[in-house]
């Protein structure tokens, strides 16, 4: 072997190993990550990332089935499309005045997604996350629907909302919905007993306070209204009716409308019956403090006189 041979052997040997060091694998696997500590590398683990990027709920809904409610969400990418996901889901049902009946919280995993179609014409409308919850499980409310709040967590700390707004839930009878705001109101009204006599009429001021009620029973909004508790006795000899229709009450300057959902029928009343019931204020402020004055209502005797039942309170 001449030496041109032997150059270029060695020649070759040197290169061979030159390039077999620089493409060696990076020892540092996939599973970690690599941190700059004191001009030297830390390897530390890395958290756990699922390989879905969910980053919207696009479908949250529910069905009641009886006994139970099934409840699924889909979750969608950046570009709308399916996807899966895994993170943390916290769940609040609310009744319609905003009353909680119900709250959990629980994990998911991308595994744990089954296909979903329509029922009707079995179109399948992509992956789904179902679960199940009891009626049992969930509280009384003051409606028949309620409105079910999803909160989910992602991994990454991102942090996506849906709201299914009808919800079945349990609820109150109207007579048990009535007792519940009652007892409320009697817990903090102020009594009073102060009796004005005039004409045929004896009235008597039971009790006053703040009153928190459904506006148009069970169905209606809630709303706090002014209430004041009355006895009207009919002194007289004759059937006589005592008028609450131009009932007010004046805080200061501010006069306020008795509101048509007062519930107290003081017309025709026989001599020595007394009439129970109560008035409501509407628009006061709850905020008002010192010295009322309630105009309860007018009466007029055979000569048509008219009589005025005005009493005073404090809050």
């Amino acid at each position: 072997m001449n030496l041109k041979h032997i150059q270029f052997i060695t020649l070759f040997l040197i290169t061979v190993i030159f390039i077999s060091g620089c493409t060696q694998e990076n020892p540092i696997t996939s599973g970690t990550k690599t941190t700059a500590s004191s001009g030297s590398q830390e390897i530390t683990p890395q958290q756990t990332v699922s390989d879905y990027h969910p980053t919207n709920i696009n479908t949250f809904s529910s069905s009641n089935e009886g006994d139970v409610i099934r409840f699924y969400f889909l979750l969608e990418n950046q570009d709308g499309q399916n996807t899966l996901g895994s993170g943390e889901a916290n769940v609040q049902i609310k009744d319609s005045v905003g009353n909680v009946v119900f709250s959990q919280k629980f994990d998911f995993k991308s595994s744990d997604f089954v296909d979903y179609q329509f029922k009707l014409t079995g179109q399948g409308i992509g992956k789904a996350y179902e679960w199940r919850v009891n009626q049992k499980d969930i509280q009384k409310g003051i409606s028949e629907m309620g409105k079910a709040d999803l909160t989910i967590t992602l991994p990454d700390g991102k942090v996506i909302n849906a709201t299914d707004d009808y919800v079945s839930i349990p609820s109150y009878s109207e007579e048990e919905i009535k007792q519940m705001y009652d007892a409320l109101y009697n817990k903090n009204a102020q009594l009073s007993g102060e009796i004005v006599k005039k004409g045929d009429f004896e009235v008597t001021l039971v009790k006053y306070g703040f009153f928190k009620h459904l506006e148009l029973g069970a169905y209606g909004d809630e709303v706090t209204d002014f209430r004041v508790d009355l006895k009207v006795k009919n002194i007289g000899s004759e059937k006589n009716s005592f008028s609450n229709y131009a009932a007010v009450l004046i805080v200061g300057s501010h006069q306020y409308e008795r509101s048509f959902n007062s519930e107290l029928d003081s017309s025709d009343i026989y001599p020595g019956i007394i009439k129970e019931g109560y008035l409501l204020f509407k628009d006061v402020p709850t905020t008002i403090t010192g010295k009322i004055d309630i105009i309860a209502g007018t009466s007029y005797d055979e000569y048509y006189n008219e009589f005025t039942y005005k009493f005073d309170g404090q809050i």
